[in-house]
């Protein structure tokens, strides 16, 4: 069992007329060479994934973690749940794992010279995508069992000459394919992910995409780019944001604010009219690469250094009764 707890002291963020109060629990740290590409919660189940098949897991909600045994060295980049029942884990040279949740029973379905994946994600009955450099899409309809890679004819769909790199993808409530990455882009599949269209194109780069409480959608990347989709991805608007750093993930806690990860920093607003802000005190990583929400309404970090985080919102104005 693996536990490592330091609670720093809690830090406040004045918001409107709303004093938030932020602490942070250091849950692992490992050395400088060692990293935590992504994070992943389904129900009480929490997954970290990173650095040479590092995987951290807690069936508790966060109270308790283990380190899984993972039957490779590459770096695992992206994770996600199938249905709460198991896991898939993605990463270097096209690896693809999937066990049963709280069981080391690996099985591969790795595609031979693979290329790099980096995110993956599953919708209902078992159909899901994942993503990587050069343009990498695969789908699965069957849990992450088996995977087809469809053929997207870039010239065509976006006047590119050469492949994107795709860096983030979501399955929407209504079983279509949303995928971004490199040139701003946002790629959409519908039917199944067999008819594919490219709804936005830019100049700087999307890395991660959010569905928010009220079901809009939200991509975030390079120099502080913000988008948003009011009508399930078929349209973007960019949103202001006065930040030059690359952002990295995106999401929103239990009790609706809305949070955005830098590389160095967290960037939070308590309501959707509010101004964003930055929170620069109880930050532990040099870079960080993953954000997310557990049940409990906790917000896990991850970065460099095999750095994991818990990080807790509250507002000292609110008595609980």
């Amino acid at each position: 069992m693996l536990l490592l707890m330091v609670m720093q002291a809690p830090l406040r963020g004045a918001l409107g007329d709303r004093n938030l109060a932020f602490s942070f629990e250091t849950i692992h740290a490992g050395t400088l060479h060692d990293a935590l590409y992504d994070i992943r919660s389904a129900g009480s189940r929490i997954l970290a994934v990173g650095e040479h098949g590092l995987i951290l897991e807690s069936a508790d909600g966060g109270v308790t973690w283990r380190t899984r045994k993972a039957p490779t060295e590459l770096a695992l980049l992206g994770a996600d749940a199938v249905e709460e029942q198991s896991t898939v884990v993605v990463g270097q040279q096209g690896v693809i794992m999937r066990a049963a949740d709280g069981q080391d029973n690996w099985t591969s379905a790795t595609l031979e010279a693979g290329p790099r994946l980096f995110a993956v994600a599953f919708g209902r009955s078992g159909f899901g995508a994942a993503v990587g450099e050069f343009g990498a899409l695969l789908v699965s309809r069957d849990g992450g069992l088996t995977w087809e890679r469809p053929v997207l004819e870039w010239q065509r769909l976006a006047a590119l000459v050469q492949e994107p790199h795709l860096y983030d993808v979501s399955i929407t409530p209504g079983g279509e394919v949303l995928a971004v990455g490199e040139f701003g882009l946002v790629l959409r599949g519908q039917e199944g992910g067999t008819r594919w269209s490219v709804q936005r194109t830019g100049t700087r780069s999307l890395f991660a995409l959010h569905r928010s409480h009220s079901g809009d959608y939200w991509g975030v990347g390079q120099e502080g780019l913000v988008v948003r989709s009011r009508n399930a991805g078929e349209s973007w608007e960019v949103q202001p944001f006065d930040t030059a750093e690359t952002l990295i993930d995106i999401g929103t806690d239990a009790n609706g604010i809305d949070l955005i990860l830098g590389e160095h920093r967290v960037y939070y607003r308590a309501d959707t009219h509010g101004a964003w802000r930055a929170l620069q005190d109880g930050i532990a990583s040099r870079r960080y690469y993953a954000l997310e929400v557990g049940k409990d309404g906790s917000v896990y970090l991850a970065g460099a250094g095999a750095i994991l985080q818990r990080m807790q919102i509250s507002d000292p104005k609110v008595v609980s009764r």
